[in-house]
């Protein structure tokens, strides 16, 4: 199976239209059984609209040589991943696991969305076209709105700089490679009727926007600390992720926060509130990456590494 360059040049027109920018492409290649997740390879940006010929080529390049290929939904201000995009139409974000799957359809059917398989059965990214361009931080609050209002279990990358797989490219999690593409077309919908939706869905989104979302309602107690009892060395990495050494792979940077925690002494409930409360008065890119409640579902996984913690 090949990379479909037709269907990859529709994706950039759909995504990006007439707007000028930065393109990022992401790649990673040598998956395999033994190392899932493979490896980084670097980024590279272009001029777009003018290189748009230059990206075809090297993701057909990337895609024939067994990489896993990503783009953002908008385009860069500047050669960076982790600054600011440009205005644009298009809120997007994946889904790996829901916890309501009537529900969610019933939200993206009211959203007129659009549905990307990323090529693993189960998993699908999300697109929805407005009529009108927004900027970035509207984009960033929209897309986060949309997203918990779906209740999405598991998924994530609501950010307009987040990397998500093209259509037309393959997925090489599986053996045969698995094609990228798009089962719906996004229809257009005005931000009057979006509003409309998530007002049906208020109940999802109490205390969104407050950080009252993470400090109430969670299994996991909470623990008051201070900033400076969170170990210095989950200090660094959460540095790290601000400064976005983690932007390909932010999972893991919050994995290694919360396992620093773990690892400096602090008990769930401290963790949590680091996670949670301490992340909200700070940078937010711990809530920019998941909700409440699968922040608790990490502090869970990276405490059951280690029964001798509270």
């Amino acid at each position: 199976m090949k990379v479909n360059l037709n269907a990859v040049r529709d994706s950039l027109i759909a995504d990006y239209g007439d707007r000028e920018g930065y393109v990022c492409l992401a790649h990673v290649y040598g998956r395999s059984q033994e190392n899932p997740r493979g490896y980084y390879g670097p980024q590279r940006f272009f001029r777009y609209p003018d290189d748009t010929d230059r990206v075809l080529t090297s993701i057909k390049a990337h895609v024939n040589s067994g990489a896993d290929v990503y783009l953002p939904t908008s385009l860069m201000t500047e050669t960076a991943r982790n600054k600011r995009t440009v205005p644009s139409n298009v809120v997007s974000f994946e889904v790996d696991l829901l916890n309501n799957k009537e529900h969610t359809a019933s939200v993206l059917n009211a959203l007129r969305a659009g549905l990307v398989s990323s090529g693993t059965r189960g998993h699908f990214h999300v697109r929805i076209t407005l009529t009108e361009d927004i900027s970035h931080d509207r984009l960033v609050r929209l897309g986060r709105l949309i997203y918990l209002a779906c209740d999405v279990k598991d998924g994530g990358k609501w950010h307009p700089h987040d990397i998500l797989r093209v259509p037309g490219t393959l997925n090489h999690k599986h053996d045969p490679p698995t094609p990228v593409r798009v089962f719906r077309k996004p229809r257009e919908i005005d931000l009057s009727a979006v509003k409309s939706v998530l007002h049906e869905h208020r109940s999802l989104l109490k205390g969104v926007g407050t950080g009252k979302e993470h400090t109430a309602g969670g299994a996991i107690a909470t623990e008051e600390i201070k900033w400076s009892d969170v170990p210095v060395r989950a200090q660094r990495q959460y540095r790290a992720l601000d400064s976005g050494m983690w932007v390909n792979d932010r999972s893991r940077g919050v994995w290694a926060f919360l396992g620093e925690c773990r690892k400096g002494g602090l008990t769930r409930s401290q963790t949590y509130y680091a996670a949670t409360a301490l992340d909200q008065k700070r940078a937010g890119v711990i809530a920019d990456k998941y909700t409440a409640h699968q922040i608790e579902q990490q502090i869970n996984k990276v405490y059951a590494m280690n029964t001798g913690n509270k």
